[in-house]
């Protein structure tokens, strides 16, 4: 829609809102002619490169400019070596706040920012603006989860309850060797989420064993290995007189005789099990 609206040098200008001229955004897009359209309009290298705009996507820096965004009534711009900027009232160029504290904003449209855009901090005069935002929150948790998702295997089944015939997800599951059995694995199981717009927070689940099986855990902490190497070491009074202190101190994970590697080879399973 936007880039359909500034397609053409003559739409841009038409369609600006000021002067061309005075306009920081559209200034700043390669208005070179690499060809023409099939109405035989000219077409600009930025236009062409975005394939009208199906390549424009909330990441892209041409999405910041054609939404014209602006930062306390300041132009946001990306600059090569500060991100993402806009000029304070001293006429210093300053970077926008990061989520971290520190570094270069990569882009307006994430979650963090959305405060910004509700109080007017953040702003644009293209009334999509906002609801681009509010559609970004609303499929942040899809877009994150996307991998997850599209990895797992379906297959059919019987369902026990009715009989009928339905399609059952299979995904892989990795135990992550917690006590509280959790799982590094993709899951499609989600907690709710109690922020209105995303319909989930993230992805839990739980490792359970098979009926008449048992399931032994299994954790290793850095600081309960020095708790127990210190411990140990105490009963002759110096360090690494023990096994288990001596594998924390010169023990390696390519030689196998780091600690998680020995208590692998002792239980007779791999490191990652």
């Amino acid at each position: 829609m936007l880039a359909e609206k500034y397609g053409t040098l003559e739409q841009a200008k038409a369609n600006a809102g000021k002067p061309f001229e005075a306009d920081p955004w559209l200034k700043a897009l390669d208005w070179s002619i690499v060809g023409t359209d099939a109405e035989g309009n000219p077409v600009p290298a930025w236009y062409a490169r975005a394939n009208g705009a199906r390549n424009i996507t909330a990441k892209t820096d041409l999405a910041h400019k054609l939404l014209k965004l602006e930062w306390q009534g300041s132009p946001v711009l990306k600059t090569k070596d500060m991100g993402y900027c806009y000029t304070d009232k001293s006429g210093k160029q300053t970077r926008l706040p990061h989520k971290n504290g520190g570094g270069n904003c990569g882009g307006c449209f994430a979650p963090y920012y959305m405060p910004f855009i509700e109080d007017g901090t953040l702003s644009s005069s293209e009334p999509a603006c906002l609801e681009i935002m509010r559609a970004l929150q609303q499929s942040s948790f899809w877009i994150g989860y996307k991998s997850r998702l599209t990895e797992a295997a379906v297959f059919a089944m019987q369902n026990p309850a009715d009989g009928r015939q339905v399609l059952a997800i299979a995904p892989d599951v990795c135990p992550a060797n917690t006590v509280s059995l959790r799982t590094g694995s993709a899951l499609w199981l989600t907690l709710a989420s109690h922020t209105v717009p995303k319909p989930a927070g993230e992805v839990k689940s739980k490792v359970a064993a098979w009926p008449g099986w048992l399931q032994c855990n299994y954790d290793l902490d850095a600081m309960e290995l020095n708790a127990a190497a210190r411990f140990s070491d105490s009963y002759a009074g110096l360090v690494g007189s023990t096994a288990i202190s001596y594998s924390c101190l010169v023990g390696t994970k390519k030689a196998k005789t780091e600690v998680h590697w020995l208590s692998a080879i002792s239980a007779d399973c791999g490191r990652d099990a």
